[in-house]
């Protein structure tokens, strides 16, 4: 059996290189905790699992101890706080291992934590692992969008298809109908049977009132082409309606369309699943650089800010006037000379010139009269 000593540095040892680290013991009582997990939940004394912490979606110890390599998932009693945790079964309990859920559900002030709770190489791997996955998603929505204009171009050759096929309106597969003036049913091709019963066409005499009004809206504007969607049931139809002035009657070219409707509506969830994936993203990438203690800023081709960290401009009024604007700009806002802004504009022309990163000091004077010397570097992202 392991002694409390031997517990101790056993601990020590995981939790150095995981502050997210629990010790369990065969009973589920919790035996030793990690740092963060004691910053950001309120234990209580003599804790144990199972009144802290719920398993998440079908998580338990028997599973752990049956699949030591899969992940699981737990929170806290409350709901607020929810942790990816791996681990492995030991004889006298179990050793987990922990890591912050942040997403819009679970947002990281909820934990009280900040950068320094977490192991550097984890927010790092998470940080590229996104960055792979932005990469991705931004991919599919981009073929997404290509399959929407293609579903476009073919809709709009599908009417035009139409068109030229009407002139056979018995061999023709789509609905072709001749409506008197009176709404009178005059004509209908063998493939208008469906659109007939959608439509209320009773004792061969049309009784719906939006097609009716839409009819009447052609007469009136003495419209000889006329296009609208119109959903009956569970079918939706491109219509084309004809009517020359000289003519008593009118011509009706109809196309179910249904499956493409259905189609787009499909693609359409799927990119505000995408759109919602991006957001979550960027809010995540916008966390990482603002609190990464580097002074970080991005130029656009013209040396016009469009980003810049709280580390490397502290005050929130000139990081947000700075933005579309350049060191020149500051220099006028501030009142100072413009050697600075020279010399930055002279190596972002040289950057562009080369093509490659770019390194130099700034040695400069803060505030209060101390000098400070910040190596920077420069490079182009295309």
């Amino acid at each position: 059996m392991i002694t409390e000593a031997e517990l101790d540095e056993l601990f020590s040892a995981l939790e150095f290189a995981n502050p997210h680290t629990l010790f369990v013991g065969n009973d589920y009582a919790i035996l030793r905790i990690g740092k963060a997990f004691q910053k950001s939940i309120a234990f209580t004394a003599n804790p144990d699992f199972e009144s802290t912490f719920t398993w998440v979606a079908g998580g338990s110890f028997e599973k752990l101890r049956n699949n030591s390599a899969q992940l699981f998932f737990i929170q806290t009693q409350d709901g607020k706080k929810r942790y990816k945790i791996s681990g492995r079964t030991v004889q006298w309990g179990y050793i987990l291992h922990g890591s912050p859920v942040i997403n819009a559900n679970f947002h990281i002030s909820e934990y009280q934590l900040t950068l320094k709770d977490f192991p550097q190489q984890d927010y790092i791997a998470e940080y590229l692992f996104l960055l792979q996955t932005s990469s991705k998603a931004l991919e599919d929505l981009q073929k997404l969008n290509h399959e929407y204009r293609l579903k476009n171009k073919a809709l709009e050759e599908s009417k035009q298809a139409l068109i030229a096929t009407s002139l056979f309106p018995e061999e023709n597969p789509n609905p072709v109908l001749r409506i008197g003036e009176k709404y009178e049913l005059l004509y209908s091709n063998p493939s208008a049977t469906e659109f007939l019963k959608d439509f209320n066409f009773s004792a061969a005499h049309l009784d719906d009132d939006e097609l009716k009004s839409n009819l009447e809206y052609v007469a009136n504007n003495q419209m000889e082409n006329f296009s609208i969607f119109l959903k009956r049931k569970n079918n939706t139809y491109l219509l084309n309606i004809r009517k020359k002035a000289s003519n008593n009657f009118f011509n009706l070219y109809a196309a179910n369309i249904t499956h493409f409707v259905d189609q787009v509506a499909q693609k359409e969830n799927e990119l505000t699943e995408l759109a919602l994936r991006l957001n979550d993203q960027q809010e995540f990438y916008e966390y990482i650089l603002n609190n990464i203690p580097s002074d970080i800023a991005v130029f656009d081709e013209q040396h016009k800010y469009l980003f810049v960290n709280p580390q490397g401009i502290k005050s929130e009024e000139i990081r947000n006037f700075i933005i579309g604007k350049d060191d020149y700009d500051y220099c006028r806002y501030k009142g100072v000379p413009t050697t600075g802004a020279d010399f930055r504009r002279a190596k972002f022309l040289e950057v562009l010139k080369q093509d490659k990163e770019v390194e130099w000091e700034d040695d400069m004077h803060d505030a209060n009269g101390n000098r400070k010397v910040i190596m920077r570097r420069m490079r182009p992202i295309y």
